[in-house]
């Protein structure tokens, strides 16, 4: 009886040891599976906080980004506007010549310009602060104020002229195919774009074709009659008839119409004072080149002489 009691007491006593186990075991599950979701909890709200500082970090980067751009835009305008001002602010002073009229011009410097017929000259306000600048249209004649440190500059298109000081004449009408620059006195570089410069010496003259936008070779001649017409004469040497006309219409207001095409090329020479008659000039040409003319009004027609 006594060994059956201490049995049933040591199997409740067992089973108690059991349970205990049981429920320290089941403390420790707990234990772990609360660290392990402490552990979940914890790798979660990290990584929130990285990616609320990457938003974060992203949102300044934006906004510096855009600070930077709005600055650079700022500063460009600025920039280009400043630019555009200084542009738009620069005044151009414009002469111009009629046909018929001839003009003396001293520029700001001391030189001194004679514009031909229907011709027009014109700088800026910045001429002889560094350099001497001037823009030709038609023909002028001038006489550079020397001046070692500011380079004269006669620009024609792409065509330069540059000079220190001297005397030459530039011919550069629309109508004609070349433009002609002759030197009288001094020295004078003549290019074209970025092409090297021609040096021409006193007595020298060049062409530029407007077509092939090519210097032509450097002629050996008497240049002073090329700048005749600023002391009020025209003096023609080997010139054509039909090039000749066109000084005449220049000089004179005339409208020349020349039905016998063949008289075109013929080469006249002749000296002529503008303070002549014009018709007596045609007269006189039309002897020459054994042709007769007809005048109506302001137009003189010329035509071959019949000799049938």
């Amino acid at each position: 009886m006594n060994n059956k009691k201490g049995n049933k007491d040591f199997e409740e006593e067992l089973n108690l040891k059991d349970d205990a186990i049981e429920a320290a075991d089941f403390k420790e599950q707990i234990k772990m599976t609360k660290q392990a979701i402490d552990a979940k909890i914890n790798a979660y709200e990290k990584d929130q906080v990285f990616k609320s500082l990457r938003q974060h970090r992203f949102k300044n980067l934006m906004k510096m980004a855009a600070a930077i751009l709005l600055v650079g835009s700022i500063a460009f305008w600025f920039t280009t506007q400043s630019s555009f001002l200084k542009k738009k602010a620069i005044k151009y002073t414009t002469i111009s010549s009629q046909q018929k009229e001839r003009k003396k011009i001293i520029l700001p410097d001391g030189s001194v310009v004679w514009l031909n017929a229907s011709s027009q000259l014109s700088y800026d306000e910045n001429f002889n602060d560094e350099q001497r600048a001037v823009n030709l249209e038609g023909e002028a004649y001038f006489e550079v104020h020397h001046d070692a440190n500011k380079t004269f500059i006669v620009k024609v298109g792409d065509l330069k002229t540059q000079v220190l000081g001297t005397k030459f004449n530039i011919q550069a009408y629309r109508t004609h195919q070349s433009v002609d620059v002759s030197l009288l006195s001094g020295k004078i570089a003549v290019s074209v774009g970025e092409n090297q410069a021609v040096m021409l010496a006193p007595h020298q003259s060049i062409s530029l074709d407007k077509q092939t936008r090519t210097l032509g070779a450097i002629k050996q001649e008497e240049t002073a009659s090329a700048a005749a017409w600023h002391e009020g004469k025209i003096i023609f040497k080997d010139q054509s008839f039909e090039s000749i006309l066109l000084v005449l219409e220049r000089n004179f207001g005339l409208h020349i119409v020349l039905k016998s095409k063949e008289l075109n090329a013929i080469k006249i020479n002749g000296n002529f004072s503008l303070d002549e008659n014009p018709t007596t000039i045609v007269e006189e040409l039309c002897r020459l080149i054994d042709a007769r003319y007809k005048k109506e009004g302001a137009t003189i027609s010329i035509a071959k002489t019949n000799r049938n």
